[in-house]
């Protein structure tokens, strides 16, 4: 059983740099693909109980938090910046509010 995790833990541990490259290069296609292979990913670790892994396991698990902790804040940057673009570009300091509509654009 720790075998398989520590494999799938490994593909995780790839994924998360592979998704981290897609962030370096807007690559939005492969985001997505990151996304959902990492949830198909993360379904295969369900059953773990962590009184049944070992130092080496453990190691991988951290270092995978660790890693998708860095990828968080680099997609909340990214998302901060695009919406930052966005009200520069509206003048609205509120792109992203609930119950807000689009407003036309006019010209400058």
């Amino acid at each position: 059983m720790s075998a398989d995790i520590q494999a799938a833990l490994r593909h995780i541990l790839a994924l998360l740099d592979r998704e981290r490259q897609a962030f370096a290069t807007l690559d939005i296609d492969l985001m997505a693909a990151c996304v959902d292979d990492k949830v198909s990913s993360c379904d295969l670790l369900e059953g773990a109980q962590a009184n049944e892994l070992n130092e080496e396991t453990l190691e991988l698990l951290h270092a995978a938090r660790r890693q998708n902790e860095i990828n968080r804040r680099m997609r909340n940057i990214l998302a901060s910046n695009v919406q930052e673009r966005l009200q520069r570009i509206t003048g609205r300091d509120h792109s992203y509010s609930v119950g807000s509509s689009p407003q036309p654009m006019t010209a400058a």
